[in-house]
């Protein structure tokens, strides 16, 4: 299972999900880079107001739980 955080320009907010999924299948449609550090997402959302050019593969910030928990 993965619990996993990433910064929607297009609606100008902060996404969560889960999936029973590994952190490299989860279900984008576009090119995404799992990180483990939430701190760029966050700073990204908070300066969502500055125009950026969009981040191409964007980090999605990725937690492993249950029995695929990376040790």
């Amino acid at each position: 299972m993965t619990f996993y955080v990433w910064h929607d320009a297009q609606a100008g907010a902060l996404r969560r999900s889960t999936a029973s999924l590994p952190t490299t299948e989860l279900p984008f449609g576009g090119a995404y880079r799992p990180t483990y550090d939430l701190a760029p997402i966050v700073e990204a959302f908070l300066a969502a107001d500055t125009p950026q050019p969009d981040e191409m593969p964007f980090p999605v910030w990725v937690e492993e739980i249950g029995l695929l928990a990376r040790e």
